[in-house]
């Protein structure tokens, strides 16, 4: 097939589009690379079809196999400039968020941390690259104790009602957690 090569770069542009926001929360450093990459991807199918739909309208549009590769490229490109950041998202799995604390640190660096109903959570930095924790939680209290939890990140979790904050603790003898105090911006959690 004379266009099928295109058409290969077209159908992973458009995986890589769709499944964008799981990659990238993965990347940490190379994020912004996967992004060029993804920019340069576009721009460079956009040509092509630019191309194309020149050779198609010389040829008075009779081959057809140029055709189907036309219509498939403007509309993965149409697709991409309606929704760039892509398709699925974690958002669109789990549904909002119940509770969202987040604070800003130095160099606009962020971190957030999203509990959902379904007892999922997602911790995610964003700091020149993103990383992204996501896993289980369980509430006992005013606690919530993060399963199955890696040995780098928070075992449970304080909820100052009055202050409106989350407390965030990697052990019981943890000293060094009031750097993890975020602010709670949104809370419709069934305590």
């Amino acid at each position: 097939m004379k266009y099928k090569k295109t058409l290969i770069a077209t159908i992973i542009y458009f995986v890589a589009i769709i499944t964008s926001d799981f990659l990238s929360n993965n990347l940490n450093v190379f994020t912004i690379l996967f992004y060029l990459a993804l920019a340069i991807l576009f721009f460079t199918l956009l040509a092509i079809l630019i191309y194309h739909l020149f050779q198609a309208v010389k040829e008075r549009f009779v081959n057809r196999k140029r055709i189907y590769l036309i219509i498939v490229m403007a509309l993965v490109l149409t697709l991409t400039v309606y929704m760039p950041k892509g398709y699925l998202d974690y958002k669109a799995i789990t549904g909002e968020p119940a509770l969202f604390a987040g604070r800003k640190g130095a160099a606009s660096c962020t971190t957030s941390l999203y509990l959902y109903e379904s007892g999922k959570y997602k911790y995610l930095t964003i700091c020149f690259g993103t990383k992204s924790i996501t896993g289980e939680y369980q509430l006992s209290g005013d606690s919530i104790f993060f399963v199955n939890s890696s040995d780098d990140f928070y075992k449970y979790a304080i909820y100052y009602r009055k202050e409106k904050y989350l407390q965030l603790f990697r052990s019981e003898s943890d000293t060094a957690s009031v750097h993890a105090q975020f602010p709670v911006l949104r809370n419709e959690l069934k305590w």
